[in-house]
């Protein structure tokens, strides 16, 4: 019975090596008033040379957040890679940090991506609706202008015959003075068409030019609300772990805890 105890435990221990194997290794630590600098090798896991990198801290009341250096997404493998933790500008003192445990992932990024705590949006075209509007505006501009080259014509038809028995008229089938009445009517509604069309024309391309302005400040407040990219690399604790256990007298013994 001993031995297939014995045996039990080293096949998960074994186990437990495996699933908690990690590609950081030689990892060195210095604190100072202000920050707490890491520095740490990335080795390759076979032909894998680029991982997303994050650190964690045994206190799940710390995280780290005022981060730089070489952590975050596609980090290449390398030696002496080097991270710098701010931790007072995240409001921790350094008595805080005594007895915290900080730990380098690194995370295959084709096995387990980065969690984004900002939600991914469908973007929508900045132009989206605008097209009805700008060629709305356009056809009246168009034809605002095809009712102001005829309405022309018929003020030149007007003035290169004075004499309103002019056989020009007979074939129009309009009398001169009809015939300037049609001109002035159709120029009237000529003009319309046009303030219309560029009234509507302008008022899409402001309606755009708001939309850069609003999607700008979006933007900008998006970027000042993100979160650093460290905290974006959270993963869950090893869902297997072996612990060594004190039983006093009776010798020592291991407990696991697996998590669903």
């Amino acid at each position: 019975m001993k031995k297939c105890t014995t045996l039990f435990i080293f096949v998960l221990v074994l186990l437990a090596a495996q699933l908690q194997a990690q590609q950081v290794k030689n990892v060195r630590i210095e604190t100072d008033d202000e920050k707490v600098t890491i520095i740490y090798d990335l080795i390759p896991s076979g032909t894998v040379r680029i991982f997303n990198v994050c650190l964690r801290t045994s206190s799940t009341q710390i995280t780290p957040k005022n981060t730089t250096g070489a952590l975050g997404k596609s980090r290449a493998t390398g030696i002496n890679q080097k991270i710098e933790w701010y931790y007072a500008n995240d409001g921790y003192s350094l008595d805080q940090l005594n007895n915290l445990k900080i730990e380098v992932i690194a995370i295959d990024p084709n096995k387990a991506a980065l969690t984004n705590t900002v939600p991914k949006t469908n973007k929508i075209p900045i132009y989206a609706g605008l097209g009805t509007v700008s060629v709305t505006g356009l056809g009246l501009l168009v034809a605002g202008l095809t009712k102001h080259s005829d309405a022309i014509e018929k003020y030149d038809v007007y003035k290169a015959n004075t004499d309103p028995n002019s056989g020009v008229y007979q074939e129009l089938g309009v009398t001169r003075s009809d015939l300037y009445a049609e001109a002035n009517k159709t120029n009237k509604s000529a003009q319309l068409m046009i303030y219309g069309g560029a009234a509507v024309f302008a008022g899409a391309g402001a309606i755009l030019v708001n939309r850069i302005i609003w999607l700008k400040r979006i933007e900008k407040r998006r970027q000042e609300t993100q979160v650093p990219d460290n905290t974006q690399c959270l993963i869950n604790p090893p869902r297997l772990e072996i612990k060594s256990l004190g039983l006093g007298q009776s010798g020592v013994g291991f407990g696991m805890t697996y998590r669903f």
